[in-house]
């Protein structure tokens, strides 16, 4: 089995990789994308290219521009092979009737159109996690705390691996099939998904 990564952020490679070890994957089957952190040097496009492969200096960006690319190699892999690409972006929005989890998917989509690579089905060994408004949120459900998918909640930084044991709980909790007490339906969605592993 090889899983490959593409998200938004470290604490998203943090608390996926985690989530992942706790569901049974060997660390050396995980495999990170890059992404935009604190070493991005983007040219002025607000990008910087690593061979076939772009980092965006905005998180949702680089998983947009990026997906295309991956799940084309994802699905050319998963014939000869098991592999599967976990996907994280947020949907990045305080208004609760402005953007939604279906938007970030019809974008991903629209992505995949523009590059010529056909969308995203069923049958696909894709894995999209996409959290509203960011991760941050359903860290605070998988805290037990009381949580909406509207408010900012406060950034790990530089103590991503705090995160480890709400991602070890997220993994449990999509292998029992069960969800936090309110979570918030794009939690529920994302621990469904995850389950499919």
């Amino acid at each position: 089995m090889r899983v490959e990564v593409l998200c938004e952020d470290l604490l998203a490679w943090v608390f996926i990789r985690r989530a992942l070890i706790k569901a049974g994957i060997q660390s050396r089957q995980i495999f990170k994308h890059p992404f935009p952190d604190s070493r991005f040097n983007a040219s002025a496009s607000g990008m910087q290219a690593k061979g076939d492969y772009e980092i965006y200096s905005c998180g949702s960006q680089h998983v947009r521009n990026n997906y295309p690319s991956r799940l084309a190699q994802v699905r050319a892999l998963s014939g000869s092979r098991k592999a599967k690409l976990v996907v994280h972006i947020d949907v990045d929005n305080k208004e609760p009737s402005r953007r939604s989890v279906q938007n970030r998917e019809d974008e991903l989509n629209a992505s995949c159109t523009r590059a010529g690579v056909a969308i995203t089905t069923s049958t696909d060994p894709v894995i999209l996690l996409i959290a509203r408004r960011e991760l941050e949120s359903w860290i605070e459900c998988l805290r037990g705390q009381p949580a909406d998918e509207h408010t900012q909640y406060p950034k790990l930084k530089d103590c991503e691996s705090d995160c480890w044991a709400e991602a070890e709980r997220f993994a449990d909790h999509a292998r029992a099939g069960t969800q936090p007490d309110k979570a918030t339906p794009s939690l529920v969605l994302g621990l469904q998904r995850f389950s499919k592993l």
